[in-house]
């Protein structure tokens, strides 16, 4: 199935907000939580949070969906 433009063109906006916020390209994990979201509104809550929040808690964010974060990467600190 293709998928609309609009959000393609969202998701890659958010990708590159975030890569600017963390100074560095995000990990694949990272990039699958946003590319895996197609609604408007998830992608808005997304991009909001991204321009919202500091980079240590950003990291931490884009890896909340992911079980098992590389070591090192903070995706699994703070979560229980």
């Amino acid at each position: 199935m293709r998928q609309d433009p609009l959000v393609l063109k969202w998701q890659q906006a958010i990708i590159t907000d975030a890569e600017a916020k963390l100074k560095r390209p995000l990990r694949d994990f990272e990039r699958q939580f946003i590319a895996s979201r197609a609604s408007l509104i998830a992608l808005e809550a997304i991009h909001d949070s991204v321009k919202a929040i500091d980079p240590a808690r950003l990291e931490l964010y884009l890896g909340s969906a992911c079980q098992d974060p590389p070591a090192g990467d903070g995706g699994a600190q703070g979560r229980r």
